[in-house]
């Protein structure tokens, strides 16, 4: 089976420089065209993981991104300027996004400081323009062929240098045409951030995404997840039974319009949601508060991330048992993390080597019962365990405290889970 080389290198008609990160399905590379009538401008080349070659699902969910992708022409939307397949392994090459995303945001925020409601505002107007551009796509009959995003997430919400906002990571988009009520079983996306009702056999429609922006924006103003904690399982319960409070609660500076949009966002009965994306952008602009402009929003990214490398996408790292990172804790560049991780390693290998070797010194040094018969009666006589008493009638049951349920837990990296649930 083939792949892209480990270490970059060439893969057909491009230089891989780095692996930028990777997710459920595919890796994502740092590039340079190798033919230079194509420009030497850098570029993200994203290839499906070797495992998942071969598979149909997945081939189709990756060619379908590219063709999807392609049909967008939205500035917060990523550019695909090349898709194909090299020695049998899937490729899209876009535009390499000179920004963060917003998972990166919220691990880089100082402790006890949240995103300031403007900016949190400004942001999440930007993504439903661009979410809403896909919502009103027709095809070329000019029929309304609304494609949804289906993965609305921070990893897959790009924060720009300039304070704009690009969204990536079209895999799993939703097109009426291409997923049926036949094929409503399939939902792949971060548990975290699905609409409820794509659990019971829904089929994914503006809506949906929706109610996605609605945990993003909850989660920008609350500094701390809504639905996530450290079991998949009960993330799953929350998000279809969960209370959902208003993010007034958490923050003070958030007024109760504001809270009122939001909330009817993430409402659980779809219907009474916003239908798309551009109309909850269209409640968000009339809000009290004012939304920031691009060169505040930009200003503030470059406080919080200007010591940190701009990439297109992190990588995979574990949980953290808290979000709000200090800003000496932000994350680094690949590279050095990569060869910390090589350390690790190699640490771990020398002491599993030391306790092998301690091991067979014992084997040699420890003397070992002639016969083995010896140890059989020890066991036979061995006094039998001790029975407590029943209870009397007059006493008192004892008291048993119930186990506490998990509790939403602040920003941590963590890794995206992605889900497939069967028809109930």
């Amino acid at each position: 089976m083939t792949s892209a080389p480990r270490g970059g290198g060439t893969f057909g008609r491009y230089l891989l420089l780095e692996e930028l990160g990777q997710g459920g399905m595919a890796q994502i590379w740092r590039a340079r065209p190798t033919d230079r009538s194509r420009g030497s401008h850098e570029l993200a080349v994203k290839t499906l993981h070797a495992r998942l070659v071969g598979q149909p699902l997945f081939t189709e969910l990756f060619a379908a991104e590219a063709r999807v992708t392609k049909q967008l022409s939205h500035p917060g939307i990523i550019r695909v300027v090349d898709d194909g397949k090299h020695k049998g392994v899937p490729f899209i090459a876009m535009e390499r996004v000179d920004g963060w995303d917003l998972a990166a945001l919220h691990r880089a925020m100082p402790s006890g400081r949240r995103i300031p409601v403007d900016i949190a505002l400004a942001l999440t107007i930007q993504l439903c323009r661009a979410v809403g551009f896909a919502h009103d796509h027709r095809d070329e009959r000019g029929r309304p062929r609304p494609i949804v995003h289906g993965d609305l997430s921070p990893s897959n919400l790009m924060v720009r240098r300039d304070g704009g906002v690009t969204v990536i990571d079209f895999g799993v988009a939703h097109m009426k045409r291409r997923f049926s009520r036949g094929r409503a079983h399939l939902v792949i996306g971060k548990s975290g951030y699905l609409a409820p009702e794509l659990l019971d056999d829904a089929v994914a429609n503006p809506r949906t995404d929706v109610f996605s922006i609605g945990v993003l924006l909850h989660e920008m103003l609350a500094n701390r997840h809504l639905f996530v904690v450290d079991s998949e399982r009960e993330t799953l319960r929350r998000l279809s039974e969960l209370t959902i409070g208003p993010p007034s609660k958490s923050n003070p500076y958030v007024k109760r319009d504001l809270d009122d949009i939001i909330l009817r966002a993430l409402d659980r009965d779809a219907e009474r949601r916003y239908p798309s994306a551009n109309d909850l952008a269209d409640a968000l602009e009339r809000v009290e508060t004012a939304a920031a402009v691009p060169e505040r929003v930009a200003t503030f990214m470059m406080q919080v991330l200007g010591g940190v490398a701009a990439y297109h996408r992190p990588v995979a790292t574990a949980p953290r048992s808290s979000m709000a990172a200090t800003v000496a804790a932000r994350p680094r560049h690949v590279a050095p993390a990569r060869a910390a991780m090589r350390r690790r390693r190699t640490a771990s290998v020398a002491t599993r080597v030391l306790l092998g070797v301690a091991v067979l010194v014992a084997a040699f040094l420890v003397p070992i019962p002639r016969a083995l018969p010896d140890w059989l009666p020890l066991a036979a006589e061995a006094p039998a365990p001790s029975v407590a008493p029943a209870p009397s009638p007059s006493s008192e049951p004892p008291t048993v405290t119930p186990p506490a349920a998990p509790r939403p837990q602040p920003f941590a990296k963590r890794h995206h889970h992605r889900t497939r649930s069967g028809r109930r």
